[in-house]
């Protein structure tokens, strides 16, 4: 019996403990051929990036997550997942991976429906190279974030997940591998009490920390981290940070910037309920929107009016 049997042996009875215990749903497996079909890549050349990030079915029927993590151009992500669809975790409180990664730590993500396109529920994912592992996640442990910054936000609430993904943004250049067996969604955690969301930039969207731009630019400038900033230092700051993205064509960049300051305004008590309807209305708008030039003009137009009307 080979080495990898035996770990497979291992694994399946540990996921077989894991059920007894409570409940358990596939989320992902790729025994059937037609089962990468709902997964996709995201990489930063969305951003303007050019790390290269990609995923084929093995024959030992698992999905294999590889490719060439690049800075340049303020790149540094490549990410898989699958398509949104209905997922339904009502019940369950944590996620049981398996995998064999390279020594890297990934992200493991999670979308709920009606999510801000930039952002997620992330936890890390450490690996060890070479080494098979299950590794269980509590739901409580995933934290709503966008460029790399925490958000204010609720937990993550299973009923709502529509989609699981893996990242790589550890700000390492070169090659990765990460190799997935099966992600599953488990009973029988005691979930663990909700974190306060915390003082981010976001949060100076509803009162400070540090907002960041793509693939990992701080968008509040050092001396400010921490202040509060009030709804035209938001608006000037967003504006001043995505204006070069929008003229460098870095249009999704640019659109993502404005996206975060537009969530972030939504949440400010100084802002109008005029200003907030506004803002409401073009993020539905920017969302529908498939051009991502007309996307970044939507949002830029939006602050603009919140700026001469609050």
């Amino acid at each position: 019996m080979t080495f990898r049997t035996i770990s497979m042996v291992t694994m399946a009875l540990s996921l077989a403990g894991l059920a007894a215990a409570g409940e358990a749903k596939v989320l992902a497996s790729f025994d059937n051929p037609d089962s990468i079909r709902s997964w996709k890549s995201v990489n930063d050349g969305v951003m303007g990036g050019v790390s290269e990030g990609g995923f084929k079915r093995t024959d030992s029927n698992t999905l294999l997550f590889s490719g060439t993590l690049s800075l340049e151009n303020n790149g540094g992500f490549a990410s898989i997942r699958t398509e949104s669809r209905a997922m339904d975790l009502t019940g369950l409180s944590a996620l049981a991976v398996k995998a064999r990664g390279d020594g890297r730590t990934y992200w493991i993500e999670l979308r709920v429906a009606r999510q801000m396109s930039a952002s997620s529920y992330r936890a890390d994912f450490p690996t060890v190279k070479g080494e098979w592992r299950e590794t269980r996640i509590p739901l409580s442990d995933f934290k709503l974030q966008a460029f790399g910054s925490r958000l204010p936000g609720d937990p993550v609430n299973p009923a709502n997940v529509n989609s699981v993904g893996f990242t790589l943004a550890d700000k390492k250049a070169g090659p990765f591998e990460l190799e997935i067996e099966s992600v599953q969604a488990v009973a029988g955690e005691d979930p663990k009490p909700a974190v306060p969301a915390g003082q981010t930039v976001v949060d100076v969207a509803a009162a400070a920390g540090t907002f960041k731009t793509p693939i990992d630019q701080v968008l509040l400038p050092p001396e400010t981290v921490g202040k509060p900033l009030t709804p035209r230092d938001l608006i000037e700051l967003a504006i001043d940070r995505g204006v070069p993205l929008f003229n460098a064509d870095q249009f999704a960049a640019c659109a993502a910037v404005y996206e975060v300051a537009c969530e972030a305004l939504r949440a400010r008590p100084e802002v109008s309920e005029a200003s907030r309807k506004d803002l409401e209305r073009a993020l539905q708008d920017m969302r529908a929107e498939k051009s991502v030039r007309e996307k970044a003009w939507i949002l830029r137009r939006c602050l603009d009016r919140t700026l001469a009307r609050d």
